[in-house]
């Protein structure tokens, strides 16, 4: 291109430009002579009112989204919802199914293992087989309350069945000083369930064996939710999926080790069909009952609403019991504090029995009534004022058989365990271990301030040290044996264990005590003084069952405060002359 076209061609590209700029300016001018005129058109504040208005638009637009969009969230719930309904029989089939399937996995595994399937003597066959004893109402396992003493003042008052305190079956199975510290009981402390707490299938058994010929049944601790159940994985922190294989085992041990009955305590866990789903495992393992406390379990991190708060689940309880069928026993344990939550929970949930801790403890009469409460369901309503009267008095004339408590037997028969080299040894490096780590902490305690943990281990040492040196004895004394099952050894200075004594006493009588919680009280300590008990739980049981009046006449502390039963008297004595 020569020079003189490219200087044409550039101004003209100018011109163009220049075009364009003048339009976009123009119509700049004119949009802003328009707006001018609007502005002097417009009433004063229009503006404002337009702007107003838009926001309202705008509002009315977001709500009608956000109302949509809550309509969208509704009809997923709903739908959600009805296809939980629907598929719930069939998850329930699942569970069915997929426990059986289970089930088979583990006998083809036992076969391999030449581990022989446990028959016990309440289910055999698939036929469950009834309790030979009552138990409708039900003393529950409580660490230091549900000693001997109490055992005996709630049976005279209508408990049909009592728990012992939470027992370690591992130190149960090793230490007979442990034993003799921990069992307590008498011909009269029947019908006896010992409550233990493991996590090893074969300590389960041993310490079953060992208690076998002096009670009704084994209890397995599946329920606990306190800090020591975290520490030592046992109680609700066994619940979880990845131990059920082991409680599994634990109930099959112990089943097939004893004669008696194998009774589980159990938690709810977080679904329904999870709960469900370990009760019949538990049953398929030999477990004869289970009891169920109407709370979720425990777990170490849980925060809010969790194993000890709110009302107890008694709707997801009664769901079990007809999960598990009429013929298979399940207590509720839980929202017991009268006689009459103890009606309407039976009535509600359908259970066997129903297991109180909380209910009891403040009132060791809460069964009473059933001596009488059916006698008065008969009489007519209509009936006349006088007939009222001589039926009720002549129900409280009624004479009824109790148990007549006899000495504690100092002298129990002495049975020494008999466990293999192995298993000695396994414990004694476990103790070692222990008992290292307690030496480290002693040497920092001079140095750093201990937490709470480490107090606790501190303290456990002598108990540690007593079973570490037991161990040891055994093993020089040629105690332990090559045999690769556990087995009990009877000393020669078996004792004949006296029958139960029994003694008559009218309803009348009973319900004069139980009306007054002082009488109450130092009936329980009347017990104590044949059977002692250490002095917190003697504190802990009379502040219970006196709350209201201590409190009234201002000597809850210095009941608190009393070292000794003698002590504990005296302030029951004030409150009896200040009334």
């Amino acid at each position: 291109m020569t020079p003189l076209k490219q200087e044409h061609e550039d101004a003209t590209i100018s011109k163009k430009v220049k075009k364009e700029k003048k339009k976009k300016k123009s119509r700049k001018q004119e949009q802003h002579d328009e707006d001018e005129r609007k502005k002097e058109s417009s009433p004063p504040g229009g503006n404002e009112v337009n702007n107003k208005k838009k926001k309202k638009a705008k509002k009315s637009q977001k709500g009608d989204r956000e109302e949509q969009s809550k309509k969208v969230r509704k009809k997923r719930r709903d739908i959600i919802c009805e296809e939980n309904a629907i598929s719930s029989s069939i998850k329930r089939r699942k569970i069915d199914d997929d426990c059986e399937e289970q089930q088979k996995r583990v006998d083809k595994q036992n076969q391999i293992n030449n581990i022989p399937k446990p028959q016990t003597s309440s289910i055999k066959n698939n036929q469950l087989q009834l309790l030979p004893f009552a138990h409708g109402h039900v003393l529950a396992p409580m660490v230091g309350a549900s000693e001997l003493a109490f055992r005996l003042l709630c049976r005279k008052y209508g408990a049909t069945l009592a728990y012992t305190p939470m027992m370690s079956s591992t130190k149960f199975a090793s230490c007979s000083n442990y034993r003799r510290e921990e069992f307590q009981t008498i011909p009269e402390d029947r019908p006896l369930v010992c409550h233990f707490s493991a996590n090893n299938p074969s300590e389960f058994a041993s310490a079953a064996k060992l208690v076998e010929d002096r009670c009704d049944a084994i209890d397995l601790n599946l329920g606990c939710p306190q800090r020591t159940a975290y520490v030592g994985h046992f109680g609700s922190y066994l619940l979880g999926p990845e131990d059920r294989e082991l409680v599994v085992n634990i109930v099959r041990a112990g089943a097939q080790a004893v004669s008696i009955p194998i009774f589980c305590k159990i938690r709810l866990l977080d679904k329904i069909e999870d709960t469900i789903e370990l009760c019949k495992q538990l049953r398929d393992a030999g477990a004869s009952l289970i009891a169920i406390h109407g709370r979720y379990r425990a777990s170490f991190e849980r925060d809010g609403p969790g194993a000890r708060d709110g009302p107890a689940m008694l709707d997801q309880i009664r769901d079990v019991k007809a999960a598990m069928g009429g013929n298979y026993p399940i207590l509720t344990n839980g929202n017991v504090i009268t006689y009459e939550d103890v009606v309407n929970n039976q009535l509600f949930t359908s259970a066997d029995g129903v297991m109180s801790a909380e209910g009891i403890l403040d009132n060791p009469a809460l069964f009473l009534p059933r001596y009488f409460h059916d006698k008065h369901d008969d009489i007519d309503a209509d009936a006349d004022t006088d007939t009222d009267t001589k039926n009720e008095n002549k129900e409280h004339d009624r004479m009824i058989t109790i148990a007549d408590p006899s000495p504690l037997i100092t002298e129990q028969p002495e049975k020494q365990i008999m466990m293999d080299s192995d298993t000695i040894f396994k414990r004694k490096r476990k103790l070692a271990k222990k008992l290292r780590e307690i030496q480290t902490i002693e040497k920092k305690a001079s140095e750093t301030k201990l937490t709470e943990e480490q107090q606790q281990k501190l303290k456990s040492k002598t108990q540690i040290q007593k079973e570490y040196d037991e161990l040891q004895n055994m093993s020089k004394n040629n105690t332990c044996t090559s045999h690769t099952n556990t087995k009990e050894c009877t000393s020669n200075k078996n004792m004949q264990i006296s029958k139960p004594k029994s003694k008559l006493i009218s309803i009348r009588e009973l319900r004069e005590v139980a009306n007054d919680p002082i009488k109450l009280a130092n009936e329980y300590l009347d017990l104590v003084q044949k059977y002692p008990v250490q002095i917190r739980s003697v504190v802990f049981h009379t502040r219970r069952i006196c709350k209201d009046l201590l409190n009234k006449y201002q000597l809850m502390d210095e009941c608190v405060n009393s070292d000794s039963p003698e002590n504990i008297r005296k302030v029951l004595k004030k409150i009896d002359n200040y009334r």
